[in-house]
């Protein structure tokens, strides 16, 4: 069973793990930004909660930490999506990108999914 847990209801752990995720190497090698600080992260989990053109979420699989999944620049029209997984498996990006879609067309109701890649990803 799959769910996504919004980034406003984490658990402090759970916010700590993220962290620590998003500032691995296996992470920061396909991100723009490539390393967070603590405070960086926390202020930008606290803005989220003002939010409304951006949603992102820990997704689980059973009790299994998949990864994390985001939409920003949410419109009615559309949104550009973004993904990370679990540094420590593999084999989960189908998952984390059926998510996605799910979300994107079935809860946000948008009519376009858009992404941002980088040239060597």
């Amino acid at each position: 069973m799959i769910e996504l847990k919004d980034f406003t209801t984490l658990t402090r752990a759970e916010q700590y793990l993220i962290l620590a995720w998003r500032n691995d190497i296996k992470i920061t090698a396909f991100v723009k930004t490539k390393e967070i600080s603590f405070k960086e992260h926390f202020d930008f989990i606290k803005a989220l909660k003002q939010e409304k053109t951006k949603k992102y979420f820990l997704v689980y699989e059973n009790e299994e930490i998949l990864g994390v999944i985001s939409f920003v620049n949410i419109t009615p029209y559309s949104c550009e999506f973004g993904l990370y997984q679990n540094p420590h498996l593999q084999g989960k990006g189908k998952v984390l990108m059926q998510e996605i879609l799910n979300y994107a067309f079935n809860i946000l109701k948008v009519l376009e999914l858009q992404s941002s890649v980088l040239k060597f990803n």
